[in-house]
């Protein structure tokens, strides 16, 4: 027992040393929608620029009457932004290229029209409205990817179109909706909070969005989408392990 029980510990102790399997994407962008715009706080005005967490891509107020909202998608954001229809942001991302996606976190207030949340050059994420609970995306000349997603109105959900090779998937909440070999991003330009292609503004919250590079195709949705912001890094979940493991051990001793 002895003998298995320090195997055991070793190992271990291997897990926690490894390195730590590194995502497969650069962040050109991230905007946090809150959380680093200066003196933001929930039920105030959002500020006229749109702070990008990893670099200089901010984006621009357009309108009015957007405000901060707490707490935010996931327990490791305390701040979104909630749009009234009246106010977007635009922006764009220098070196956004190649093997590329997009991300963003929404919960949607009013159901039953027309809203789009975000755009970018000819992608549009939009609801069709009638109370199908449904978000579709659609490049345009070219359709859609995959199925669109059902989602429950007030509800966070996450949405995602990533490009690797000449495939473009759609994913929401981690899951991948299809992919299609007929669409392209065609431009840098941002729009979150509505679109450049005249649907409804987008009436509810988003959080997140973020706008990456994928480095070397092994893309994992599960491992580089920012589907949670709390959970733990693979060296420390093996460390958590290992303590647990001599805990037991401890305990078999007594």
């Amino acid at each position: 027992m002895k003998r298995t029980a320090l195997t055991i510990l070793a190992m271990a102790a291997v897990l926690a040393l490894a390195p730590v399997v590194q995502a497969a994407t650069v962040t050109q962008a991230l905007w946090k929608m809150g959380e680093d715009d200066p003196a933001a706080a929930a039920g105030n005005a959002v500020n006229a620029t749109g702070v990008d967490s990893s670099g200089s891509n901010d984006l621009a107020l357009l309108g009015s009457g957007a405000t901060y909202t707490a707490p935010g998608a996931d327990t490791g954001s305390p701040l979104a932004v909630n749009f009234d229809g009246a106010g977007h942001y635009e922006g764009t991302v220098a070196g956004w290229a190649g093997d590329r996606g997009v991300e963003l976190w929404l919960r949607i207030s009013e159901p039953n029209d027309r809203h789009d949340p975000l755009s970018v050059g000819n992608l549009i994420f939009y609801t069709f409205g009638g109370g199908s609970n449904q978000i579709y995306n659609d490049f345009a000349g070219t359709g859609g990817v995959g199925d669109p997603f059902t989602y429950t109105s007030s509800e966070w959900f996450h949405l995602a179109l990533v490009t690797v090779g000449l495939e473009t998937t759609f994913y929401a909440n981690g899951v991948a909706q299809g992919s299609s070999r007929e669409v392209t991003f065609d431009s840098d330009l941002f729009v979150v909070g509505d679109t450049n292609r005249g649907g409804g503004p987008w009436l509810g919250d988003i959080d997140n969005v973020r706008v990456f590079n994928v480095t070397d195709g092994d893309f994992d949705p599960m491992r580089d989408l920012t589907l949670s912001m709390d959970i733990p890094e693979p060296a420390t979940m093996s460390l958590l392990a290992l303590g647990g493991l001599a805990a037991l051990i401890r305990r078999k001793r007594q």
